[in-house]
């Protein structure tokens, strides 16, 4: 069954094992796959223009506005694939590997390079498809209403540890996988959420530095979590052991 306290107690007993990998681990994944945002303004003052003290009128204000609009199209263009760049090559390869490591931390002391797991060996393509499909699918459903997406979003939380657990898997597999695994359990796992904001709000006090501290403690309760999941998979058979084939030393 869904054991949210004996999840955080193991989680608590990982760390203290080995904290401070996890802690710069949790470190560097916020500084390189968090969540950036680029903003842009533009802006123009029409005014009169005078040559030797009289209105000069042959500014062509059309032509001007028309290309305002065509600079700002294309510098909307450029953000927009700068952003889409920063998403797809670092946060979604940053974040897989993130669960891959506390995954793999679970069962010995890991290295911290495993956080670029998705970096290595052509699993880029699928990690990329995999968190791209979520990403589209959470947002959709997010046009709706706002509880819809968040629905969705708890609905396809295991799919990165799907795809740090096997980067081939076909994309839509993992989706199904993920959907499995948290039937009758969405609720469970929102709760175990905010069963971490009271932690966050200390961190939050000691001038915010202190929520770094707590990360390693969430993932690490987290990467437990998706070891009941995983196996209640495998033993419901609505997965393989092929499709989900373990967390081994990382190459």
């Amino acid at each position: 069954m869904f054991d949210r306290v004996g999840f955080k107690e193991n989680g608590k007993l990982l760390l203290r094992r080995n904290y401070w990998t996890p802690f710069l681990v949790c470190l560097v994944a916020g500084l390189l796959g968090g969540s950036s945002g680029f903003s842009s303004s533009a802006g123009g003052n029409a005014g009169n223009v005078y040559s030797g003290g009289s209105y000069n009128g042959s500014i062509d204000l059309d032509g001007t506005t028309a290309l305002v609009v065509i600079i700002a199209i294309i510098v909307a263009l450029v953000v927009l694939a700068i952003s889409l760049a920063i998403v797809f090559f670092l946060q979604y390869p940053i974040s897989v590997g993130k669960h891959r490591f506390f995954m793999e931390n679970r069962e010995r002391v890991t290295d911290f390079n495993v956080l670029f797991y998705g970096y290595r060996n052509g699993r880029l393509k699928g990690i990329i498809k995999g968190m791209w499909a979520v990403s589209w699918r959470v947002f959709l459903w997010s046009l709706l209403l706002v509880v819809p997406g968040i629905i969705k979003s708890y609905e396809y939380r295991m799919v990165p540890y799907i795809l740090a657990e096997n980067p081939e898997i076909d994309t839509l597999r993992a989706l199904e996988i993920s959907r499995e695994m948290t039937q009758g359990d969405k609720l469970n796992l929102w709760i175990m959420d905010l069963s971490f904001i009271g932690w966050y709000l200390l961190g939050t006090l000691a001038c915010c530095v202190g929520t770094l501290f707590v990360t390693p403690y969430v993932e690490t309760s987290f990467a437990e979590c998706y070891q009941y999941m995983r196996e209640k998979a495998l033993t419901e058979q609505f997965a393989t052991a092929i499709e989900l084939p373990g967390f081994a030393l990382s190459e």
